[in-house]
């Protein structure tokens, strides 16, 4: 979703924030090019308004928050988890914010005002308020008294210290929401970095411009890792202005108007054309200025442009309105496809439809993510399983010998005297807070 450029004025050493690192200076007649966020020293104090002075608020893609106050945060409405779609939205624990909207990661799904991952939540264990016994452990959304080959018990939950991202490489290290956990590490999507408790593009996101923490000033935009004047406006020496309607730089940078000019076209002038006003000394046309829509400081605001002298929802670049918010239908995860039609949170929509996306090394069979080296039901490729007595090596199914007193237990080797999931038997589980001894599910002596 796009954000138009929220205009709230503060004061001018906002500029020189030691935040706003690694910008260049351009010449006056670059319209678009590098800003120099330190420039000022002893620049005059700007008027109020478009045409007052240079731009402090916001970049292009951001909001301020409070959106009233003067000592605001500029803040992503898009993906900011706490200023999630509106300033103060904050969203619930484990939950990210895309879009404008929280949204649980990755397969887990929202019981509540929470996050959970059914197939290893103990308290939510297949299904939201299904909570296992006492002793039991939650293992691919079953409740069993000990998890598979491969996974470790944390709290309860059954899980792959190599790929879960609440348990990642140890029980309770969790990976940040736009984290995913491969190898027991946890790990940003290519071409992002880790910035804080979040993953950033550095070459176009406005909070982490170029490098973590370089945040870009008002009027601009993030692009290539460099902070630049958003479309329309100059860098002059006091910020990003429009030439044809600033007082101060009307028409070329510091070409300032007089006391009882007015700056129209990028001329100074007496008085302003028909159909437009004076505002703060610049002429303006309330019919279709963002940031004076209707009348003077009247500013358009949420990714609203000006229409008729009403602040609208306009989208652009193919995105379509979806209950007040602009989504590109090929990608929105809460609209995929057409407004209202929302992927399960194992899913992301891909050109228009839900599909399932599989990490490096497994394989979508039936909406499911397999590895065709072990999978045994899906041994080789989608659909091929092995028999009962056989076992998946290296995507081939091969008989399972095993050693004296063990027997092949779908496609691995038990011992029926005490194996808890196969007791006497293969696939009788031993009830919770009973154990398999001599092929009985026993309790403290007495048989089950």
């Amino acid at each position: 979703m796009r954000t138009s450029l929220s205009l709230v004025l503060v004061s001018l050493v906002a500029c020189s924030s030691p935040k706003n690192e690694g910008l260049s200076t351009v010449g006056p007649d670059a319209g678009g090019g590098g800003v120099d966020a330190s420039a000022g020293g002893d620049v005059a104090a700007p008027r109020r308004g478009t045409g007052g002075g240079p731009v402090v608020a916001c970049a292009e893609s951001l909001s301020p928050c409070p959106p009233t106050s003067t000592t605001f945060t500029c803040v992503d409405l898009a993906s900011d988890p706490k200023n999630c779609g509106a300033c103060g939205m904050t969203c619930g624990a484990k939950m990210f914010c895309a879009t404008g909207k929280c949204r649980c990661p990755g397969e887990d799904r929202r019981c509540g005002d929470a996050c959970v991952n059914v197939k290893t939540d103990p308290q939510h264990c297949g299904q939201c308020g299904m909570a296992c016994k006492e002793g039991e452990v939650c293992s691919s959304g079953v409740c069993a008294v000990a998890c598979a080959a491969g996974q470790s018990t944390c709290n309860g939950a059954c899980v792959d210290l190599d790929t879960s991202a609440s348990d990642c490489g140890m029980c309770g290290q969790a990976c940040n929401v736009d984290q995913s956990c491969m190898g027991g590490a946890c790990q940003c999507p290519m071409g992002e970095t880790a910035c804080g408790s979040a993953c950033a593009d550095t070459t176009s996101d406005s909070l982490n411009c170029g490098k973590c923490g370089n945040l870009c000033p008002a009027g601009t935009t993030c692009t290539n890792g460099t902070c630049v004047c958003a479309m329309g406006l100059t860098s002059c020496p006091s910020g990003c202005v429009n030439l044809s309607n600033h007082p101060d730089n009307c028409g070329a940078c510091g070409k300032a108007c007089g006391p009882t000019e007015v700056c129209a076209m990028g001329a100074c002038t007496g008085g302003c054309a028909a159909g437009q006003m004076t505002c703060n000394g610049s002429c303006v046309d309330p019919s279709n200025d963002s940031n004076n829509c209707g009348g003077c400081d009247q500013g358009c605001k949420g990714g609203t442009k000006c229409v008729n002298g009403m602040c609208t929802l306009v989208c652009d670049n193919g995105e379509t309105n979806c209950n007040g918010s602009c989504v590109d239908l090929k990608t929105s995860h809460d609209d995929c496809g057409m407004c209202g039609i929302v992927c399960p949170t194992s899913q992301t929509c891909i050109g228009g439809a839900c599909t399932v996306v599989c990490s490096t090394g497994f394989t979508n069979c039936n909406g499911a993510c397999v590895n065709l080296l072990a999978n045994r039901a899906n041994c080789g490729m989608c659909g091929h399983p092995c028999a009962a007595n056989q076992a998946c090596a290296q995507g081939v199914c091969k008989d399972l010998v095993c050693p004296s007193g063990f027997t092949v237990c779908n496609g691995r080797c038990a011992d029926l005297k005490n194996d808890n999931v196969n007791c006497g038997m293969c696939g009788k589980v031993c009830p919770a807070n009973t154990h398999c001894s001599l092929g009985l599910c026993v309790l403290g002596g007495t048989t089950m």
